[in-house]
């Protein structure tokens, strides 16, 4: 398999030619969820509650596009390079260029994700935490990865996947939510 700075990379073919990373942001392997973090910021935490939030109640409009911003970018700040934030955009054109599969990995319920070129990635069914829980009824049969853009002063968009598939939706900033990078 292929690497940028190091991690693993699998280009599926999309328009675009992004590169999507082959775990999630702190993952050993693809079928592991990773770490949790809140929109905005770089570090996990034990708790994810909207008064320990870095970014919630600040306008979009003054944080921007996280890929812009290094300093709110998790992905970047971990794994350098060119590796971020997938953007709404690059979330739909995997919804729209992919084939999905509600499928099983290494015990681990999620989507097969398999690009035009045939190439696939994995994505585990890492639902969002919030508050000190680290498992919920959710867990394995949806899972959340943060978007690089928000909208008002407290939601991000997500991209939510379960066995229909992937759509973008919004998330409260404060909650804990899994990444999956991305690199040109």
């Amino acid at each position: 398999m292929e690497k940028i700075n190091g991690f693993e990379y699998v280009d599926l073919g999309l328009p675009s030619g992004l590169k999507w990373a082959n775990c999630n942001l702190g993952a050993k392997s693809p079928e592991k969820y990773g770490n949790y973090y809140s929109w905005g910021e770089i570090d996990k935490k034990s708790s994810y509650k909207d008064d320990n939030s870095v970014t919630q109640g600040v306008p979009a409009e003054s944080i921007g596009n996280i890929s812009a911003n290094p300093q709110y970018d998790a992905a970047r700040v971990a794994m350098g390079a060119t590796w971020r934030i997938p953007t709404r955009a690059e979330f739909e054109e995997l919804i729209n260029n992919c084939k999905w599969e509600w499928t099983e990995l290494e015990g681990h319920t999620g989507n097969k994700v398999t690009g035009p070129n045939g190439n696939s990635i994995f994505f585990p069914a890492a639902f969002a935490r919030s508050g000190t829980t680290k498992k919920n009824s959710w867990m394995g049969v949806r899972g959340n990865y943060w978007s690089s853009e928000a909208l008002g002063v407290k939601d991000a968009y997500i991209l939510d996947t379960m066995k229909l598939g992937g759509s973008i939706r919004m998330a409260e900033r404060f909650y804990g939510v899994t990444i999956r990078p991305v690199s040109e």
